[in-house]
């Protein structure tokens, strides 16, 4: 059995999460026309190394990915509806303000998650599982937002009650 190691995870914490934000935090108040101007491609870069990430986990660990059972996945299916819910619960009034909130609670620290599993139990089934549920909740998410994102495109019919 693995032992956690908590500088790791503190570490970990430090690096992947609370170092970015402070830098984007301080950058955005000091220099915010700065900050707008490397948004977009940021907002790039995130999303090239994103589906980077997805396609060299699929590719590299797809026999792994093959072994969990469909009741593995149902179970993780649900953990995704429960963390969903529970985000759009939470949010404050308006309907963007709760989509964004599920989407967020729903995808909270995947990565930092996987950091995690691979430092302390790597070898372990425990990874297969993370990796698993990453790639459910990553896709999943991005299902439940391309579809209210399709909802939202639909323009707003008059209802018979208004025709004059």
């Amino acid at each position: 059995m693995s032992e956690i190691d908590p500088s790791g995870i503190i570490g970990a914490l430090l690096i992947t999460q609370l170092l970015p934000l402070m830098v984007g935090l301080v950058t955005r108040h000091w220099r915010p026309q700065f900050a707008e101007r490397l948004l977009g491609p940021f907002e790039l870069a995130s999303k090239i190394l994103n589906l980077s990430a997805v396609g060299l986990i699929l590719v590299t660990q797809f026999h792994m990915l093959s072994e969990i059972r469909a009741r593995e996945f149902v179970g993780m299916l649900m953990l995704l509806a429960g963390s969903l819910i529970i985000g759009w619960l939470a949010g404050t009034p308006g309907r963007d303000n709760r989509k964004t909130m599920a989407l967020t609670t729903s995808l909270r620290n995947v990565g930092l998650g996987l950091v995690i599993v691979t430092g302390n139990f790597a070898g372990t089934q425990a990874v297969s599982a993370a990796l698993a549920y990453g790639i459910v909740e990553v896709l999943g998410a991005l299902l439940v937002a391309l579809f209210w994102r399709s909802v939202d495109v639909v323009p707003n019919l008059p209802s018979p009650a208004n025709k004059g």
